[in-house]
């Protein structure tokens, strides 16, 4: 039986590591501060020193301390930061789908961000086949599908390159304007719903038409990319990616660290 380590902790779970390939998340136990024996340490190579990316983008945030609607974004990570974070979570989503696979709960605070400012996809608990049921369906990074999706119309869909580009386009949002979407908005007791509603229509907030990001960011909203292999060609395509240096594993990486692992 291995020593774990535990790394952090988060509301349902404790991530911990098991040696220098693989991390674990352990569901807690109700009621039980003292059930997990390992002594927090957090310094681990690619673990340490990093940061949820929607802490890191809510630092420039200015809120409103009653609503916390946010009233203004002071500034913006630097522009080559933010397309290289793009290209990092369309690859890894991408090298996902390659595997047949779908995340199923992209969000700012599934992405972690290291002491390089390199950002990497966490939190694989809603990961299913293509094609499975997408339950963890959360505004403003999954809709309620409207007419355009016929008999399918009211649901979440299932998992997919469209549902999986939808959340980037979310999360290329949030990144490239400061906040996420309609959370500068304040629509009252019936916040959430109008949110939905909005979605579900295709309504969305205004972009920058000259926006080279702003176009991607759209595309993706409206599912224009056949795959997310395709998006993050793209991104590779029309952003300026000279220093950019790819995260993703080669498959014979793959292959031997998952012989390891078993």
């Amino acid at each position: 039986m291995p020593i774990l380590t535990e790394l952090r902790r988060g509301a349902t779970g404790i991530v911990c590591k098991v040696n220098s390939l693989i991390v674990v998340k352990c569901p807690t136990i109700e009621g039980r501060e003292d059930f997990f024996p390992a002594p927090r340490q957090r310094q681990f190579p690619g673990i340490h020193a990093w940061v949820l990316l929607s802490e890191r983008l809510q630092r420039h945030q200015i809120r409103d301390p009653k609503s916390t609607r946010v009233l203004s974004v002071q500034s913006l990570e630097p522009l080559t930061l933010r397309k290289a974070w793009m290209k990092a979570l369309a690859e890894g989503v991408a090298w996902l789908e390659s595997l047949g696979l779908a995340h199923g709960d992209l969000k700012p605070e599934n992405v972690l961000v290291d002491g390089q400012d390199r950002a990497k996809i966490g939190d694989f608990d809603c990961t299913d086949f293509i094609g499975s049921e997408f339950e963890a369906c959360i505004p403003s990074y999954g809709r309620v599908l409207g007419s355009e999706a016929g008999s399918e119309e009211g649901t979440a869909g299932k998992l997919g390159a469209l549902t999986e580009q939808f959340a980037l386009g979310s999360i290329f949002y949030f990144i490239n304007h400061g906040v996420e979407v309609y959370d500068d908005q304040d629509f009252g007791k019936d916040h959430g719903p109008v949110i939905v509603e909005r979605l579900q229509r295709m309504v969305f907030p205004k972009l920058d038409s000259d926006s080279v990001l702003d176009f991607i960011i759209d595309d993706c909203w409206h599912g224009r990319f056949q795959s997310v292999a395709a998006l993050s060609k793209a991104i590779s395509q029309q952003c300026d990616l000279k220093n950019y240096s790819s995260q993703a594993m080669p498959p014979e990486e793959f292959a031997a660290r998952r012989g390891h692992a078993v």
